[in-house]
Order: structure tokens, then sequence, then C-alpha cells
């Protein structure tokens, strides 16, 4: 009987500094913010005991520990008090919650023109993660046979402190100092956005619309079940299957202390879970703001929804040896992914009553030339004396709208069916060529949206079709809206992947090791990741999701990489030099050289049109004729302010009264090429303890990894922007070259 016992743990501090684009009060960072700490924790123990030749067991225990906290440029300042800022101050409502409020500035055509100051929205963030792995596995041995069978339990928390605008967010647009129509001028480009600034809306104190979170505590958790049985079945000598099944079983988004609630939008009902604050008072103006959403306290757990409990993925695998030295590998599985924790924003707690963001916009029917400041603003007066005044003192009181927060009531864990095909063939030079082909479907993916939308509609300066008065659930007269900022999670998305791939591999020989590849692929989706995603992507027609299918974020059509070990043939015992003395070994022997190169193509991302007349949930341009999009310029692609990635002259403002006609994810961002390199040195002090020194370079060569260009066609010269629609002026944070040297220790 054999017993082993195993165990190790990890401690890391990191601290982050990006700086802000403004100094001092002006703050601008954006939601990575100023600065960063990370800590990270981990332990883990594993006891394993042979109790026979054809019996095994393995216990292990795991936890894990995350913090994250990151903070804006003045988080223990009160600038509301410095700037002279009345009204409500929300500097003290949190820990770290200094700076301004995030003030924005959107000139319409020329979005782009102006950049935000103040803090920013969702920061200050504290995030904890804190998990308790705890795993049982059996493997068991009986003629052809090998069984493996085993459970897990997983205990998953993750409290935070992250809400939508903690220190507010003020907006400033160029309608209020612009003409007043939306009709288009002779060079067909509308009138009110070639007119008005909001850089001179702001001189004169007229604010487009704010908003303001209140700054509670979401401790959020969940647990997480899973069983498996497996058995590697060698049914004849060329002949190989595994075959399992694992069920999984994961609770809901739970909060300790059921400080969450659900809003059903079928039933316009507010679920108040059973716990110790399903008495939490509701906003003081609620039942006038909402008449017609109904309020249920303590009739549904914590959880608020139904467990899933029928994610049963099967597994299957045939190895077959058709020839000496070709096998061919078939695979089938179903793969569930319960496991993603959703961040902040569709977070049930950060609604009403245990959290609040008020929406201080026009009402319904309310000309979007006027700013809610203005006297005329009938029903949306909330900043009588402008940005001087501030947030009035009674802003959770006001009868403004909140926003809503839910999860549909048969939410399914997202799962993915995959397959493959795969050849290989072993080579000469203890090397091996593996060709396959890979796939999956994607369904029950993640989808963030708005339930009530608006639908989409061409019109001309007619308040009266505007986005209030035509959603799927109307605001009762003198009510407002529940469609506005209303926040659903739903699991209707889907998507496909195919990919051809080609690998070589050198197995470790002669002191050098090497895998090649090349994946050709092609992911598509109608769905989004929760927290990044694809750059000015939505679908369409917000009551169709379809419309939405096209290339995924995720994409990534061409890739190649190469990783290679080699071992220098150069010190005592090696090739060359291996009668050297000591000391001109510890010099110039055991090195070691590591490199990693790749090249990717591009991720697809969508432009976003501009004066789009009327209500459209994705504004598109139109496609000229005979243009292809995503087209390079006569002179060839040229990143930097002097040059343009694609031709901007092959999109068009959309016809009147329309969305555009060009398609989502039309565009491809500029490749990636990096080259990862790194040289080991070892320092042998005995056969059991030995020093290594590391230098390790990623980026080498310290190529520029190029963003995605402006796609915004409201910055191009001929629709009255900055001229910048097309270019590519900024690089990836973080991308530029990074050395790194250690020491390591073994013994």
């Amino acid at each position: 009987m054999i017993r082993t016992l195993f165990g190790s743990l990890s401690w890391s501090n990191t601290s982050k500094t990006s700086g802000a684009p403004f100094p001092g009060p002006l703050d601008g960072a954006d939601f990575n913010g100023a600065q960063e700490t990370d800590l990270a924790r981990n332990a883990q123990i594993s006891y394993t005991r042979v109790w026979s030749s054809t019996l095994l067991s393995e216990t292990r225990v795991g936890f894990t520990r995350l913090v994250t906290s990151r903070l804006g440029e003045n988080p223990g300042t009160d600038l509301f008090a410095a700037f002279g800022i009345g009204g409500y101050n929300p500097t003290t409502a949190a820990a770290n919650n200094g700076g301004l409020p995030q003030i924005s500035f959107n000139n319409g055509a020329n979005s782009g023109l102006y950049q935000q100051t103040g803090a920013n929205d969702w920061i200050p963030t504290k995030e904890f993660n804190n998990v308790w792995d705890f795993i049982q596995n059996v493997a068991v041995n009986k003629g052809s046979h090998s069984f493996k069978f085993g459970g897990e339990y997983r205990s998953v928390k993750f409290p935070f402190f992250q809400v939508p605008d903690p220190h507010g967010n003020i907006g400033y647009s160029s309608n209020q100092t612009a003409f007043p129509t939306s009709v288009k001028g002779t060079n067909g480009i509308n009138i009110d956005s070639q007119t008005g600034d909001s850089i001179a809306s702001a001189l004169l104190g007229q604010i487009d619309s704010g908003n303001i979170s209140t700054t509670n505590f979401v401790s959020s958790q969940k647990s997480a079940y899973a069983l498996y049985a497996q058995d590697d079945w060698k049914v004849t000598p060329k002949l190989t299957l595994n075959l399992g099944v694992r069920y999984e079983l994961w609770s809901p988004i739970d909060e300790r202390f059921a400080r969450q609630a659900n809003f059903d939008l079928d039933t316009q009902t507010l679920y108040i879970p059973k716990g110790p604050n399903q008495d939490a008072p509701l906003p003081p103006n609620f039942a006038t703001a909402f008449p017609n959403v109904k309020v249920s306290r303590g009739q549904v757990p914590s959880t608020l929804i139904p467990w899933d409990k029928l994610d049963i993925g099967p597994r299957i695998g045939v190895a077959y040896r058709a020839m000496d030295k070709t096998v061919l590998r078939l695979g089938y599985g179903i793969f569930y992914g319960g496991e993603e924790n959703q961040g902040g924003s569709p977070n049930r707690g950060e609604g009403v009553p245990f959290n609040e963001t008020v929406n201080l916009v026009r009402g319904t029917g309310v000309s979007s030339y006027l700013g809610v400041n203005d006297p005329n603003c009938v029903g949306c007066f909330f900043f009588p004396n402008g940005l001087t005044g501030g947030y009035p003192t009674n802003v959770f009181t006001l009868p403004a709208p909140v926003s809503f927060r839910g999860v549909q009531n048969d939410f399914r864990n997202p799962l993915v069916h995959k397959w493959n095909v795969i050849v290989q063939r072993e080579l000469p030079g203890n090397m091996a060529l593996e060709v396959g082909y890979e796939g999956n479907h994607q369904a029950h993916q993640l989808v963030l949206w708005n339930s009530n939308p608006c639908p989409n509609l061409g019109y001309i300066n007619n308040p009266a079709l505007g986005c209030e008065n035509r959603r799927l659930i109307l605001p009762p007269p003198g009510g407002a809206s529940i469609g506005n900022g209303l926040s659903m999670t739903s699991t209707f998305g889907y998507g496909n992947y195919a990919a051809m791939s080609a690998k070589l591999e050198k197995r470790y020989s002669n002191g050098l090791q090497f895998l090649t590849s090349y994946v050709w692929s092609h992911a598509l989706a109608n769905s989004n990741t929760p927290l990044s995603g694809s750059a000015n992507f939505n679908p369409p027609d917000p009551t169709n999701f379809a419309s939405a299918y096209s290339s995924a974020a995720w994409d990534v059509r061409h890739s190649f990489t190469t990783a290679f070990n080699y071992d220098v043939p150069f010190g005592k015992g090696k090739r060359w030099g291996g009668n050297m003395n000591r000391v001109l070994d510890i010099a110039a022997g055991s090195w070691h050289v590591n490199g990693l190169l790749s090249l990717r193509t591009g991720s697809p991302y969508t432009i976003a049109g501009t004066q789009c007349q009327g209500t459209w949930n994705r504004c598109m341009p139109d496609a000229v004729p005979g243009r292809t999009p995503d087209t390079a310029p006569t002179g060839g692609r040229s990143p930097g302010p002097g040059g343009y990635w694609f031709d901007p002259t092959a999109y068009a403002i959309a016809a009147p009264l329309t969305g555009g006609n060009l398609g989502l994810q039309s565009n491809n961002a500029p490749p990636t090429r990096t080259l990862d390199f790194s040289v080991f040195k070892d320092f042998m002090f005995t056969e059991r303890i030995g020093l290594q020194f590391r230098a390790e370079a990623y980026n080498l060569a310290n190529t520029p990894q190029f963003d995605r260009p402006n796609a915004n066609l409201s910055d191009a010269t001929f629709a009255g922007g900055n001229g910048n629609f097309g270019r590519v002026l900024n690089t990836i944070p973080g991308t530029e070259r990074h050395v790194a040297f250690s020491m390591r220790l073994r013994w």
C-alpha cells in the first residue's frame, strides 16, 4: 500500500498604476481606473492512496482567494465640496469614492471630439472571489477496462462593491445648443448634427442627463456539485473507447443576506426574496412612478429562480490505429458553463430595493433639445441650478425612473456541444503530424438585454413617435417607463464554430522540442461576451435577436503559432565542452532558450452609423454600391493619424428614415504578431539543490499591436466629423515589450 501527500501554497500581491488622461481633478480614467491592486492566494493539498494494483483513490482540497481593487485618480478627495457643487454629496457614501462626477460630452455627429472627465462610472470597485474546492476520485482497473469515478463540491463566494454611478454621471449634449431639427441639409447631413456643441451646452449650464446610484455592498455566492463516471475500454489492440458522463448542478446566483430582487416583465412583478431583508422599503415614489408593478415579498427563495437540474454531459471518444504509425481519433461531448460570475452589470443586487440607480432623463414626449435643468422640461426639471446646484438632496426619492434588473425564470446554464475528428501520423525524427476538424454548437448562451425594447421606426421631429411611446409595454399615464434602464439576464443566445487545424510536434530529443500549429476557423454567434465583446455589436432589430447572428467577437480566422525549447549543447556532460572544468561550466554551461511566435488575424467589429432618422437599436451606415466593406485605401493600410486602415468612402450615411443596410461585424481589427523569448541558466550546487536565472521578454521585437480603427461614421469628414473615421490611433494597452528577470531556487 502506497500513500502520497502533496501540498502547495502561493501568495502574490500586484499593484498597477496607469495614471489618468488629465491631471488632478479632471481625471478621465476609464473603467480600469487610475490604480489597481490585485491579491491572489491559493492553497491545496492532495492525498493519494494506492490500495492495490487495481484500486487507487485521490482526495483533494483547495482554496483560492482573489481580490481586485480599482480606484480613480482622486479617491480620497471631496471634489464636490472643493468645486462648490451643492446638493447630495456622494463622496462619503462609500470608501474611496472621491472625485468629480463622470462628465461626458456627446457631440452627435462628432461624438469622439471630447474626452470624458471626472471619475469613471463603476469606480471604485472592490471584488472578492473565494472558492473552496473538494474533490474525490477513485480509479479501478479491471481487465480491459479502466474505470474512474468521482465527485466534486465547490463553494463560490464573490461579494463585491461595484455600482453603476457611485459619484454620479453628468451628460452634456450638442442638442441643447443645436438648431432644433433633424431634417437633412443640402449636403445630406442632419442640420442638428452640424450645429451646436456639447462644450457650449456645458458653458450655458444645459445638462442633457444625469444618473446616480446608491452604494450598498452585494454579497453574491453560489454552490456547485458534480458527479462523473468514465471507462477507458480497450476493445481490441487497435480500438479503444472512452465512455463517460458528468452530471453538474449549479445553484443560481444567490445573495448571502437575500439582498437581491428580480423583476418579471411578463407579470410586471418585483420579487423580493424570503429572508431577513424581505421588508426592505422601496423608494417613496415607487408606487406613484410604477402603479402597474406588483410587489411580491418573501414568496421566492434568495436564489430568485429555480435551479437548472438537467445538466447531464455525455462524453464519447474513439481511438483507432488504422496503420502501424497512424491513429484516427473521434470525440464528442456536452460541456456546461454554469461557473461564470456575471459581475456587477446584470447583478440583481444592484436593483431596488437594495440598490438604486436613478435616471435623471427626459420624460415621455419631451423634446430631446431640452435639457433636464430647463424649466420647460415638464416632469424632468431635475437640476434647477445646473451643475453648481448638484444632485438634489432628495435624489433617491424623486419621481424619476429607476433601473429594474431581472433574470428569466427558466434560466438555463450555457452549454456547448463539441466534436472533432483527428488523424495523427508518426514521422521520423521523433515527430508527429496531426490534421483535424473541430466544431461546436453553443446553446443557452448568456444575453444581457432590455426586454422591453423600442421597435425600430424612422421619423423626423415627432416626439409622439419617440421610444417611450412605442415600447412593448407602455408607461401608464403620468407614470415612469419600466423599460428605461431595464437590464434582463436571459439564456437564448446561440452560436457555432468550425475549424480545420494542422499541428507538427517534435518530442524532446537531442535537446530540442517544438510545436507548430495552424488553425483556420470561423465562429458565429448572436450574443456577445458579458463584460467585453465586440465594438458596436447590437442586434439591428431589438425584437429579433436572430438579426445579430454574425461573426462572433472571439472569431480569429487564421492563427499560426510555433513554440520551441532548446537546451544549448554546451557545458559539462553536453555535446560540446563536456569535459570543461567546473568554474568554466558555471559561466558557459547549462543554458536554455525558449520562444513562442504568434501570428493571428484580427477580431471582427461593427461600424457605427450616424444621423439615422428615428429610433434604431443599431444605427448602421449604408454600404456604397460596388464597394467592399473593410476594403484597404488606395495607398494601402497605414496606422497613425496620417493614414487609414480602411477606406472611409466605402460607407455612407443611412438613407432617410432607415437604419442603414451594412451588416454587423463587417470589418476586422489589425492582426497581432508577437515573439516571446526567454533564456534560462542553471547553477547546480549539488544533485538536489540548484539555482536558475531567468530572463524573459514578452513581445521581444516590441512589435506594435494596433487597436481597432475608429469605427464611428460620425467622425468621418463627410459626416461633419473630425476625420478620424478609419484611422488607427492607438495600440492595445499592455502589449508593449516587457522584460522580466528572476531567480528560482530548487531543492
